[in-house]
Parts: C-alpha cells; structure tokens; sequence
C-alpha cells in the first residue's frame, strides 16, 4: 500500500472520530450548535457562539468549542487543549469568495506571517469548494497530533503540529475575541 493510501486511510478514520455527537442545543440565527461535542474521547464546551454578517447579509454562524474553560482570548491559545471552530453557512459561496475571505482575514493576521504558517493556510485552502447554505466546515485541533479541516469541503486537509493550530486559533481569535 502506497504512502498516499495510508494518509487517506489515516484520514477517513480521523475525520469520522472528529464528528462530534451532539446533546442540548444552542440556536443563533436559526442554526443549532451543540452545547457540548466528543472529540477523540474529549469533551468540547460551546464557549461561544455569533452570526456573522457582511453589510445586510447573514454569511454564517461559527461556534467555538474548548476543552479548557478560558478567562481571556490569551488563556484559550495557551491551553494544550483540544480546540474546535465549527462554521455553518448562511448563503451559498462560491470557492473564489472562500477563498478571498479567508486569505483576507486570517491570512492577514500577524500569526500567519511565517512561511511555515503560510504553507499551513495554503493547505488549508486546497481542500475548500464552493459551499451551499447549511454545509458546515469544521476545523479542529487535537493535542499531540495537529489540526483537522473536515466537514462539507472538497477534501478534508490535515497540518501536522500545535504551531498552525495555534496561529489560526490566534488569528480567529483576534478578530472575535472572547
């Protein structure tokens, strides 16, 4: 079996334990985010929830879930803790807009300057595809292994380590604080 088909192994059964179980509920916006997720045997708390909107349009709903129970958006970062943004979308996006957001808002972000960051964001961003309303990317980091981009996107992607998952958990952080 060739390297390729062990990685794609690896990945179908990493990305069906990273699907979380869902219990008691929060709504925003007409999208339902579990209160609590299992993750690899680890329980995720919803810590925060919001819509986000550009001028009058509803774009998507995102939740942040943490193991840990963080005071302050420093806190949350410096915690080996399993870490999850899950995004519902709002409208259908076409991968170019995608794209454009993402590369303008976390691409930007000071903790993804590196070339190593950069290498990460751009792995990220090949496995994204045009999205539909109500499709959800889920992106998860996990202690000891890396972070997981699954959920309704082209592929799913995995970047190896805490450094990327700390500059993109940084980077979202930045912009929507605890």
């Amino acid at each position: 079996m060739g390297e390729a088909m062990r990685v794609t192994g690896r990945m179908v059964v990493a990305a069906a334990a990273l699907w979380s179980s869902v219990s008691d509920a929060r709504v925003v916006a007409n999208v339902e985010l579990a209160e609590t997720v299992q993750v690899e045997g680890r329980e995720l708390r919803l810590r925060r929830a919001a819509l986000k909107e550009k001028l009058w349009f509803d774009v998507f709903v995102w939740g942040l879930y943490m193991e840990a129970d963080p005071r302050t958006t420093q806190e949350a970062l410096s915690k080996p803790c399993a870490k999850r943004l899950h995004i519902t979308l709002k409208r259908n996006l076409r991968r170019e807009q995608l794209v454009e957001n993402i590369r303008s808002t976390l691409g930007t972000a000071s903790s993804m300057q590196s070339p190593e960051m950069k290498a990460g964001l751009e792995q990220f961003i090949g496995a994204l595809r045009d999205v539909r309303k109500g499709e959800d990317l889920l992106i998860t980091y996990v202690p000891g292994q890396g972070t997981y981009v699954t959920g309704q996107v082209r592929e799913d992607a995995f970047i190896a380590g805490k450094p990327f998952a700390d500059a993109l958990f940084a980077a979202w952080l930045e912009r929507n604080p605890l």
